[in-house]
């Protein structure tokens, strides 16, 4: 009996956090698509405004946090793969910008 409570509990409480975490990665992409859109103050945030003014990973981002509330699945392989290249290119970006900062720095 005891064993049936605990994995009766322990179902229950996974539930609870798989409902948890939806709800979190709804509530971050809500907020990122607030925070995107702040500046547009003529209309309510959408998804609309933000693929005009941001890249198209960022937006295929916030439909996937988004879409989580309507019981689309969320698969963070997915997000790696949709921001990886992205995240790569800045570093890239980034580390021609130092070089360019170490040269300036020697030639003075």
């Amino acid at each position: 009996l005891f064993s049936l409570a605990s994995a009766a509990l322990k179902s229950q409480t996974r539930y609870y956090f798989v409902i948890s975490l939806c709800f979190g990665l709804q509530a971050m992409g809500q907020l990122l698509l607030q925070l995107a859109c702040a500046v547009n103050t003529s209309s309510a945030p959408s998804l609309d405004f933000a693929s005009m003014h941001y890249s198209m990973e960022f937006v295929r981002l916030l439909v996937m946090l988004l879409g989580v509330a309507d019981g689309a699945a969320f698969n963070w392989r997915a997000v790696s793969a949709l921001l990886g290249e992205r995240l790569l290119l800045e570093m890239d970006s980034l580390a021609r910008f130092n070089e360019q900062l170490v040269s300036g720095l020697f030639r003075q």
